[in-house]
């Protein structure tokens, strides 16, 4: 199935569970602290925000990562960021970087969809068991997007 597939609605009602939790406390602090933005609807049903170019503590902490994929959204770095994390980048380099960063997110968001609340306990037990480059919905994600291991 395609990341950009339109996902049925058992299949949405399937988010409500995680989406009750992160959102409240997690995504619209963030935006209200302007410390994401939203830039637009990336897919049905997903909403893509970019993390704030200004140096704060919560931003420091995405020093080395680059997306997050969360219920109905995703957070991504900027492209300013990338270029402030690898300096000398060229801009085509950085354009493709971000395209395939969105695509790797979107497969996330596919993969929440396809397992519902199921997602995020197979997913950390995933990373915890096989660490973050084994895991098989990061492995699948990368293939997805076109990455480079």
């Amino acid at each position: 199935m395609k990341s950009s597939s339109r996902p049925n609605i058992l299949k949405i009602i399937g988010q409500i569970p995680a989406a009750l939790l992160i959102w409240p406390l997690y995504i619209l602090p963030l935006w209200t602290l302007r410390q994401i933005k939203l830039v637009k609807k990336a897919a049905p049903w997903v909403l893509e925000f970019e993390l704030s170019d200004e140096d704060t503590r919560y931003t420091k902490l995405w020093k080395n990562w680059a997306g997050s994929s969360l219920p109905f959204c995703f957070i991504r770095i900027s492209k300013l960021r990338i270029n402030r994390n690898n300096p000398g980048l060229h801009w085509a380099t950085v354009a493709k970087r971000m395209r395939q960063l969105v695509a790797h997110e979107l497969h996330h968001n596919q993969q929440q969809f396809n397992l519902g609340p199921l997602f995020f306990p197979l997913y950390l037990y995933q990373l915890v068991t096989k660490g973050y480059q084994n895991n098989p919905y990061e492995v699948e994600a990368r293939r997805v997007a076109g990455e480079e291991e």
